[in-house]
């Protein structure tokens, strides 16, 4: 089984589930019948207690019919607040890629060291990033943005490449894992050793890959998004 092609898919496929416009037809509320009927057999009219059981069924039947009628438009209201999340992400990463400048550095684009910019990048998608599992455009945006398809960047000297402070600030509210978000805990090392040198050796040990493990750029970006996304709604 290819288990990556597999994850991949199911990620497209939620991606685009998740980002379907609703059909406004279907989120029309119609009014709620009420079947019911008063049972007046019992019913006195010199005897206003008489009346009571049929006010209650009265009350209860209202009150079923307009819960049902709630509940249909909370979901459409949910449905809606849905699509214009993604409508809202979706411009607020357009604006940011039209910009062409790095809102954390106060740089442009390509005044951002190449080493650095796929964690950078990634992080700033994923600051816009208002649904998982984030755009299907996810790679043409980082590719735009300047993330190479070819060549390859290690994650050490990635990771190296970007300030403690910038590093410090990326993992503070997070808990990283070496199984399943290596990209930060290496960052997360770093910034323990406080020495750019002296994490890589353990890093390696814990998570099972090479010091000299490396991808082209734009792989690194994709991953790091994917990782800080699954942080982000864990």
């Amino acid at each position: 089984m290819d288990l990556i092609g597999l994850a991949e898919q199911a990620i497209k496929d939620l991606g685009a589930d998740r980002r379907k416009r609703p059909d406004l037809a279907s989120l029309k509320i119609s009014f709620s019948d009420m079947d019911w009927e008063p049972d007046l057999s019992q019913a006195q009219p010199n005897a206003p207690q008489t009346f009571q059981s049929v006010f209650t069924e009265l009350r209860d039947a209202a009150d079923v019919a307009l819960k049902s009628t709630v509940t249909r438009i909370n979901s459409s209201i949910d449905k809606m607040g849905a699509y214009m999340r993604v409508a809202d992400e979706e411009l607020q990463m357009l604006w940011w890629l039209l910009g062409e400048r790095s809102l954390d550095l106060n740089l442009p684009f390509d005044k951002v060291d190449q080493t650095m910019q796929p964690l950078v990048f990634a992080r700033e998608l994923v600051d816009r990033t208002a649904s998982s599992p984030g755009p299907l455009a996810l790679s043409a945006l980082l590719s735009r943005a300047g993330l190479k398809s070819r060549g390859k960047l290690a994650v050490v000297a990635a990771v190296n490449a970007v300030s403690e402070q910038w590093a410090a600030k990326a993992i503070e509210t997070v808990s990283a894992s070496p199984i399943t978000t290596p990209i930060h805990y290496a960052l997360e090392k770093r910034v323990e050793t406080g020495d750019p040198e002296a994490w890589a050796k353990s890093w390696a040990a814990v998570t099972g890959l090479g010091e000299d493990e490396a991808v082209p750029p734009l792989e690194l970006g994709e991953l790091f998004y994917r990782e800080r996304l699954f942080l982000k709604y864990q």
